[in-house]
């Protein structure tokens, strides 16, 4: 997957709306202390795998990361997979999810949509469970205190390598 452009409406502390784009090849996002990078990371994990479901924990995760403001929050993210463009935006207060193929105009969230409700947009883009993602996709903060890798993450990387599904670095 490459990461194309995100958008951000409004999400915990950005006030939308807030547009990234990424260059090809590593991106390094920095900053002082409370300017927004951990948010951004967590928007773009919003935008691929939605927030937790459930009464509890989605409620719980619906109130820490909804905006300061008050204003509904929603994210959109411009992503390269499978050899095409995709535009996926999350409505993350209604909980609705749209994928447009950026090549064809064509509205194909049905195709992303498990019979459970639940979708496959972050797998498939990813080729990773969300706990991975979450896990790897970006440094949170202070782990580079602990010094180690989890050991999730070892395995993840040598059944990459192994499958010829990519490089693992």
């Amino acid at each position: 997957m490459r990461l194309l452009d995100v958008e951000v409406r409004d999400f915990r502390g950005l006030k939308g709306p807030v547009r990234v784009t990424f260059a090809r090849g590593p991106n390094v996002v920095h900053g002082m202390n409370e300017t927004g990078k951990t948010t951004l990371c967590e928007a773009i994990s919003a935008a691929l795998f939605g927030l937790p479901r459930g009464k509890v924990a989605g409620q719980k995760a619906r109130d820490l990361r909804r905006p300061r403001s008050g204003a509904p929050f929603a994210v959109g993210l411009d992503v390269r997979f499978s050899g095409k463009r995709w535009t996926v935006d999350r409505d993350l207060e209604a909980g609705t999810l749209r994928v447009v193929d950026r090549d064809s105009g064509n509205d194909v969230t049905r195709d992303f949509l498990r019979p459970s409700g639940r979708d496959v947009v972050g797998e498939r883009a990813t080729g990773l469970t969300e706990p991975l993602f979450r896990t790897t996709a970006y440094v949170a903060q202070n782990v580079l205190d602990r010094d180690e890798l989890d050991s999730t993450l070892t395995v993840e990387l040598a059944r990459i390598a192994d499958s010829g599904g990519g490089e693992a670095s």
